[in-house]
């Protein structure tokens, strides 16, 4: 019993006990008490539950965050060595980052994000700030073209965009604690989620209507480039932009018995779209790069299930998928394979 429901019951009792006590029939429950409890407002009192270590890269040592009530630190762990300590200070870092950009942090609520180590002892993350960001005399004249289109918008309801914030862009000495900004900022790969890089950097593997599909190296390279400093749907259209060649491996794959992912959405109508884009193909590569290893689900003898959403803008839409319910015959079969890609063959 989750213990949302179990609150709901010992708020609801009492009234209910009331009501017979009177012999009459309350309806009146105490949802607004009920829903102080609700998961997704209970999450955000319960803190430090579990840890996500991140490994930083040709070194045994990682770093991870912890959120407690008095604010987030940041760890760094040897295993081997068998140390722990913070990589700020977290007053220390505050003070750097609220000189550099004038607003006004504290250790309790630091602005870091997107960490990533570039080296053993260096890492670089980023800041927003309260400030508009800089814009030049192009962007200016592509928001004036879009005026007229973003006024029709407003009439159709929607807000007109909010002006973007500037980030700060910082690098840090783990050993030294020496904190300076990235003026000259490159923004790192953004690399997305279907593509399954072989090691020697030479494929690129994904799914595409069931079946696999693989592009070279050098194609997927300008993917990378286009969606470099891009996020979201911008990435995504600039990742569309490029002209790349694709090879298709295998031509059996069929719904519910997918090589990979099939590319199932919130609901019907988001997996229809979804099923001619790029997929992750959940593979494993051999160190060689000449093999790669995956499973495959038969799910095609399996009874279908359904959920109306019916929370939501407009009509109500319909999610169809795959159970199995407790006693059937028919469940999802599993089998592995492995590719090689030098004979192109399953």
């Amino acid at each position: 019993m989750s213990r949302w429901l179990l609150a709901c019951m010992v708020i609801l009792v009492p009234a209910i006990g009331s009501a017979q006590q009177g012999h009459e029939v309350q309806t009146n429950a105490n949802y607004r008490l009920a829903g102080r409890f609700a998961p997704y407002k209970v999450r955000n009192m319960v803190h430090g539950t579990a840890v996500d270590p991140q490994w930083i890269k040709e070194g045994d040592r990682f770093w991870y965050e912890w959120e407690t009530t008095v604010g987030t630190f940041y760890n760094i762990v040897d295993p081997a060595a068998g140390t722990k300590r913070q990589l700020f200070d977290n007053d220390r870092i505050a003070s750097e980052l609220t000189r550099i950009t004038r607003d006004p942090w504290d250790a309790q609520h630091l602005p870091i994000r997107n960490i990533r180590f570039i080296d053993d002892n260096t890492l670089q993350f980023e800041v927003e700030s309260s400030q508009d960001e800089e814009r030049d005399d192009a962007d200016v004249e592509d928001e004036e073209e879009d005026e007229e289109e973003e006024d029709e918008e407003q009439e159709r309801g929607r807000s007109r965009k909010e002006a973007k914030k500037k980030v700060f862009h910082f690098e840090y000495d783990v050993n030294t604690r020496v904190l300076r900004e990235l003026e000259d900022y490159e923004a790192p790969d953004n690399h997305p989620r279907w593509a399954s890089v072989s090691p020697d950097d030479q494929w690129v593997v994904f799914t595409k209507q069931c079946n696999l599909h693989v592009m070279s190296g050098e194609d997927y390279g300008q993917i990378v480039d286009a969606r470099r400093g891009k996020s979201g749907d911008d990435a995504e259209s600039a990742e569309d932009s490029i002209d790349v060649t694709e090879t298709q491996l295998t031509t059996d794959g069929q719904t519910d018995y997918c090589y990979g992912s099939y590319g199932r959405g919130q609901h019907d109508d988001e997996t229809k779209e979804n099923w001619e884009k790029r997929q992750a193909a959940g593979i494993t590569w051999s160190h060689d790069s000449r093999h790669f290893a995956m499973t495959r689900r038969d799910r095609r003898a399996v009874g279908d299930l359904w959920v109306i959403h019916h929370i939501t803008d407009g009509r109500p839409k319909l999610e169809t998928y795959k159970y199995e319910m407790a006693g059937e015959d028919s469940v999802s079969q599993t089998e592995m394979l492995v590719y090689d890609m030098q004979d192109r063959n399953m």
